[in-house]
């Protein structure tokens, strides 16, 4: 059974902290509309042997990961120039995204652990 270690737990508070700062430190534009204003966009580097973990069979991971998150993750399908890494970019609220965050990463053990 997986259980989140007290360090996964900082890690992923620490994130939310991150998240909200960016939020508080870019104040919207004049011409912004409101439900916008308070959304930003966090992308991830993942390896690309990773990324399945993420995504899951038929796409069923990432769709829970939003689902329970609230946050929107587009994954890119093709690595990085000279890299073995991939984007996720995840767009929402700071809740959201933190949300999204800790789901991840709580993936990405999952796999490590086994």
């Amino acid at each position: 059974m997986f259980r989140v270690t007290n360090d996964a737990r900082i890690l992923f508070q620490a994130y939310r902290l991150i998240i909200a700062q960016l939020i508080d430190s870019n104040p919207p534009s004049p011409t912004a509309t409101a439900p916008s204003a308070s959304n930003t966009a966090i992308r991830l580097l993942i390896s690309h042997n990773l990324m399945g973990t993420i995504i899951g069979r038929g796409g069923l991971k990432i769709k829970a990961i939003q689902d329970a998150s609230g946050a929107r993750m587009v994954a890119a399908k093709e690595m990085l120039p000279q890299s073995t890494e991939r984007i996720v970019e995840v767009q929402g609220s700071a809740d959201a995204i933190g949300t999204a965050i800790e789901q991840i990463g709580k993936c990405l053990l999952e796999d490590w652990e086994q």
